[in-house]
């Protein structure tokens, strides 16, 4: 299925996607590209619609013989031949962790396909920037379905999270999933997506927000890690650790400092596991703290440049 998050069906047109790869679009994806498109104004109807079981001619199925995975049977690019399929739980939110399990929905399933409100659910989450996918693959051709038609606490808490969303509301949404990321993988796929339908629904409030990052002073991560991890890990005492990180400061300047900051407040656990000296003391030697707009790794920055390369550190000067 092409809606997978890294995909944003507002912008991305069938030649985006590698025909090798991805299954062909399907005669129902213009219609849902254009409800995309039109963005929070959308979102109530697709709310109304998320327990629509009418069905559509995609959809995945366990019972299968060999001769079905020749490659050219009718329905390849619109049938999967699974070997396992349940019913998922994981349930990407609006607030908090980044994904939530839902209780006591799990079960196994012999096929499913794609409904009308499963077709909602994926069109809610291209507008708001979240990873509502109905088909998630999970290794070794088996797969999952989170379908609000199957699980009705999954249409609940999309309503819950999303019904009374207004435009004010939505942008600093995607705002906050680009300010708020971390580094594990999807946190920064997050922000890859919300800097997308930032340019597209908002672009003067993308234009200010991608000013203000690119702006920002990059630290050498590398040189971060190899402080931290190396020569401050080495140094017993409170005292010692002061003085060296100092020294760090005085030589590569507080931008880079605010870098060694950032890693050890992340890895503070693997800090102390190391050395005899109690936890709080890798918190303590810092006398920088961290905001919001003061680092950025030169990573990210790379990673926001390759998404709207218009823009670079020089755009506000």
């Amino acid at each position: 299925m092409p809606f997978a998050s890294e995909f944003f069906l507002g912008t991305d047109v069938p030649s985006d996607f590698d025909p090798d790869e991805y299954f062909d679009l399907p005669e129902f994806a213009d219609p849902l590209a254009q409800l995309i498109k039109r963005g929070v104004s959308s979102i109530p109807d697709l709310c109304d619609h998320l327990d629509d079981q009418r069905a559509t001619s995609i959809g995945v199925r366990t019972q299968w013989s060999l001769d079905e995975r020749r490659n050219d049977r009718p329905d390849r690019n619109r049938v999967w031949l699974a070997a396992y399929l349940d019913v998922g739980n994981d349930y990407d939110a609006r607030h908090g962790e980044s994904h939530a399990e839902l209780e006591n929905v799990t079960h196994e399933l012999d096929q499913h396909w794609v409904t009308v409100g499963d077709l909602c659910y994926v069109a809610i989450g291209q507008i708001v920037n979240r990873q509502l996918e109905v088909i998630c693959y999970g290794g070794e051709n088996c797969g999952s379905i989170m379908s609000p038609t199957l699980t009705p606490e999954l249409a609940d808490a999309v309503r819950l999270d999303w019904s009374n969303l207004t435009a004010n509301d939505h942008r600093e949404s995607l705002i906050l999933d680009v300010l708020e990321s971390r580094r594990e993988y999807f946190d920064i796929m997050r922000t890859m997506g919300a800097v997308r339908r930032l340019c597209f629904y908002y672009p003067r409030a993308a234009e200010r927000l991608l000013c203000t990052l690119l702006s920002r002073r990059v630290y050498n991560e590398s040189a971060a890690m190899e402080f931290a991890f190396k020569k401050l890990v080495t140094h017993r005492t409170y005292g010692d650790r002061v003085r060296l990180f100092k020294g760090y400061v005085a030589q590569n300047g507080k931008t880079e400092a605010i870098g060694v900051v950032e890693i050890v407040s992340k890895n503070s656990s693997a800090f102390a596991s190391r050395s005899s000296a109690p936890r709080h003391h890798f918190v303590l030697v810092f006398r920088y703290r961290l905001m919001a707009f003061h680092s950025i790794t030169a990573t990210k920055c790379t990673m926001i440049v390759r998404v709207f390369p218009s823009y670079s550190s020089n755009c506000c000067h």
